[in-house]
């Protein structure tokens, strides 16, 4: 009752607030709760029949298999493809790099970077996210950043964005009050495709 109750109710919550559980991270969350109802079923019933417990130990044997033929197709497919844009292993050459670079901070522009970049500097670097220049304070705060010659820009290239054109957004409104992108690098993942960029603005 415990592995149902809690279920229904992290399900629900996912079903009725707008962007929950759109994504695998956010839905693994329930995976373990049918398993563990499953499991307290099976233990249940294997006290009340003859030989139950010799059924028990190989209904787990084969779940345990399952699972790992499961687990060895998504370790093949992510070497075969590599991750997705948000989690690839560009990133690490592109910290490399920043690591390397005279700077004052590092701004992240898309998601999907600060929380490891964070734990990779362990406090070494300043961070910060991008302003999105859709209103005054937005304007005022990314008029800002861009205006920092020690600042450097962190996203993923064009087409590989958690959030399609936020890079492009804030280029172009760079643009507008005078600055150019300067000292642009591209990373590529382990499959050799560019999915990561670093740069800098200087006035035009």
């Amino acid at each position: 009752m415990f592995a149902v109750i809690c279920v229904a109710v992290a399900w629900l919550q996912m079903a009725l607030v707008k962007g929950a559980g759109t994504g695998a991270h956010h839905t693994i969350l329930l995976w373990p709760l049918p398993t563990m109802g499953t499991a307290a079923v099976l233990s249940a019933a294997s006290r009340k029949v003859r030989f139950g417990l010799g059924l028990f130990v190989a209904v787990v044997i084969a779940a345990c298999g399952a699972n790992l033929l499961v687990l060895g197709t998504y370790y093949t497919n992510l070497l075969r493809n590599g991750g997705t844009s948000s989690w690839t292993d560009a990133m690490y050459p592109a910290f490399d790099a920043i690591r390397k670079m005279d700077k004052e901070a590092v701004c992240i522009v898309d998601w999907g970077f600060l929380d490891t970049l964070r734990m990779l500097e362990q406090g070494r670097t300043q961070l910060c996210l991008t302003a999105d220049p859709v209103d005054d304070e937005g304007r005022r705060n990314a008029l800002f950043q861009i205006s920092q010659p020690g600042y450097v820009f962190l996203t993923h290239t064009d087409g590989n964005e958690s959030f399609p054109g936020i890079t492009a957004r804030f280029v172009e409104f760079a643009a507008s009050r005078g600055f150019r992108r300067i000292h642009r690098q591209f990373f590529a993942d382990s499959n050799g495709r560019n999915t990561v960029e670093v740069f800098q603005f200087a006035p035009d």
